[in-house]
C-alpha cells in the first residue's frame, strides 16, 4: 500500500501545472440532507443553494443543480481558464429554476451575475420573475449561454440576457420572452455569437440588440455575430448600431409588428451623423410581415445583402440619405409590389428601386410560396436562385459550394452545406437520399464539405 501511495505522489508531482484538477458538485434543495456546509461532491450530500456553488467552484469544475426553485439571486465569484470552464449546469433529466420572485437583487445585477468573470458556463436552467436583468455577464470573457429558458422580468427596462465589454461568447439555443428591456443585449463587446435562439413576445423592445453602452464613446465593435435565431412579436427583430465586419444570417424575423418595427435595422445615436463603415453581411435571412421596414439602414455603408426574403413589411429596405454608399445589394426575393426607399426617394417601387439604386440586378418579386413555418415549399422562386459567392472578411471571394440548412426546431442546426443555393433562412428540403457516413438535412445534388457522401433529391 505505501509503495502503490508513493507512485500516486510522484505521478501527481509529474503533472504539467497548467492541468486544473476539476470536481463536480451537486446542489439539490429538496434533498434531506442538502445544506452548504456539505462538500457537496456526492449526490447523497449535496448542497442547499446555487450561491453555494457560485463562490467555491474554481477551474475546471462542475456544479450539477437538481430540479427545485431557488429563490436566490447568484453572484459567481471566480473564473475558469482556457480548456477548463467553470460550468453551472442542470443535472440530467432536471429542470431547475432560479425565481426572483421577493429576492432582493442590487442594481443592474441579476439572477445570475459575473463580474470580470471568464470562462463561465450556463447551461439547462429556467430563468423567471427578476426585478432586474436575468442574466448579467459583464466584462466576462468567453462565456456560453446555452440552453436555458429566461422570461418574465418585465419590469424597469432591463434585459433578459445582458452581456457587457466582454470579447469571446456564445448566446445559443436559449428560449427568450417577456422582457422588460432586450431579450439578449450584447453592449460594447467582440467576438460574441448570437446563435439558434427562439425570442418571442418581446413588446418592450428589441429581439436581439447589438451596439455600444449608450453611455460611452459611440466607438466601433467588431465580431459579434447573429445566426439561426426566430424573432417575432419584438419592437425589432435585430438592431446594430456602431457595428463593423459582423454576420447577420439565416434568421427568421416575422411578426414584430410593434408601431414602426423593423425586420434589421442599422441605426446611428440620435443627434449623431457619424456614418458606419460596416462591413457586415446580411445573408440568407426571411424576414416577415413586419410592421414597417423589412430593413432600415441609416448613417451606415458597406453593406452585403444577399439571398434574404422580404415579404410583407411596408416598406421592403430603406436606406435614408447618406447612407447609399458601397453596398452590395442582389439575389433577394420581395414581396409582389413592395415599397423601397433610398436616399431621398421614398415609398418607390422595385423598377425604380433598381434604377436609383443600381441594384438587386438579379433579385426579384414573387410570392416565395411559404408554408405555415416559412419553409419555402415546391416550386418557389427562392430555391437555387441564391448567389454562393460571398467574400470573406478580407475581401476575397469565394464558392460557399451549397446552402446551410437548419429546421424550426430551436435545438437543431445541421450544420452542413449542400449544393443549391436557396434564398432565405430555409433551404428546400425534399427527397433526400444520403449515401456515405454523414447525416445531413438538405436538397440539390453535390459532395459534403466535411466528408465523403453524397447528398441527392429535390
Amino acid at each position: 500500500m505505501r509503495v502503490e501511495i508513493i507512485f500516486v505522489y510522484i505521478a501527481l508531482l509529474c503533472l504539467p501545472l497548467n492541468v486544473v484538477l476539476a470536481a463536480d458538485y451537486y446542489v439539490d434543495k429538496n434533498h434531506g440532507s442538502a445544506s452548504d456546509s456539505n462538500d457537496g461532491t456526492s449526490e447523497s450530500l449535496p448542497w442547499l443553494t446555487i450561491n453555494k456553488a457560485a463562490t467555491t467552484l474554481t477551474a475546471g469544475d462542475t456544479v450539477y443543480v437538481k430540479d427545485g426553485e431557488y429563490n436566490e439571486a447568484v453572484v459567481i465569484s471566480n473564473s475558469g481558464s482556457v480548456g477548463s470552464p467553470i460550468t453551472f449546469k442542470n443535472y440530467p433529466g432536471h429542470s431547475p429554476v432560479i425565481d426572483g420572485t421577493d429576492v432582493v437583487i442590487s442594481s443592474n445585477y441579476a439572477l445570475i451575475y459575473a463580474n470580470s468573470k471568464d470562462y463561465i458556463i450556463i447551461d439547462g436552467f429556467e430563468f423567471r420573475d427578476s426585478d432586474e436583468n436575468c442574466l448579467n455577464m459583464w466584462r466576462c470573457d468567453e462565456f456560453i449561454i446555452r440552453n436555458n429558458l429566461i422570461h418574465s422580468n418585465d419590469v424597469n427596462g432591463r434585459d433578459c440576457v445582458l452581456a457587457g465589454y466582454s470579447e469571446g461568447g456564445l448566446i445559443e439555443n436559449n428560449e427568450v420572452y417577456d422582457c422588460g428591456g432586450n431579450a439578449i443585449n450584447i453592449s460594447s463587446t467582440t467576438d460574441v455569437v448570437v446563435k439558434s435562439n427562439y425570442i418571442h413576445d418581446n413588446p418592450n423592445h428589441t429581439g436581439v440588440n447589438i451596439f455600444p453602452v449608450t453611455t460611452d464613446s459611440q466607438v466601433d465593435f467588431s465580431g459579434n455575430n447573429v445566426f439561426y435565431n426566430k424573432i417575432t412579436g419584438c419592437t425589432s427583430g435585430i438592431y446594430s448600431r456602431h457595428q463593423t465586419n459582423n454576420i447577420i444570417a439565416f434568421n427568421l424575423i416575422y411578426d414584430n409588428d410593434v408601431s414602426n418595427a423593423s425586420g434589421i435595422y442599422f441605426h446611428h445615436t440620435d443627434g449623431d451623423e457619424t456614418t458606419t463603415t460596416a462591413n457586415t453581411k446580411v445573408y440568407n435571412n426571411t424576414i416577415v410581415n413586419n410592421d414597417n421596414y423589412g430593413i432600415e439602414v441609416e448613417q451606415h455603408h458597406n453593406l452585403d445583402i444577399k439571398n434574404n426574403i422580404i415579404y410583407g413589411s411596408t416598406v421592403a429596405m430603406s436606406f435614408e440619405s447618406g447612407s447609399t454608399t458601397g453596398h452590395t445589394i442582389d439575389y433577394n426575393l420581395y414581396t409582389a409590389s413592395s415599397n423601397f426607399r433610398w436616399g431621398s426617394g421614398d415609398n418607390i417601387n422595385f423598377a425604380t428601386w433598381k434604377t436609383n439604386s443600381s441594384q438587386d440586378a438579379n433579385s426579384s418579386e414573387d410570392d416565395p410560396l411559404f408554408n405555415s413555418n416559412y419553409y419555402i415549399t415546391n416550386g418557389s422562386p427562392a430555391i437555387n436562385n441564391g448567389d454562393n459567392q460571398y467574400s470573406d472578411g478580407d475581401g476575397n471571394q469565394f464558392d460557399l459550394g451549397g446552402f446551410l440548412v437548419w429546421d424550426d426546431d430551436v435545438d437543431a442546426v445541421s450544420g452542413y452545406w449542400v449544393d443549391g443555393v436557396d434564398m432565405g433562412a430555409y433551404a428546400y428540403i425534399a427527397n433526400v437520399i444520403i449515401s456515405g457516413s454523414n447525416k445531413v438535412s438538405g436538397g440539390g445534388t453535390g459532395t459534403l464539405l466535411n466528408g465523403t457522401g453524397t447528398i441527392t433529391g429535390q
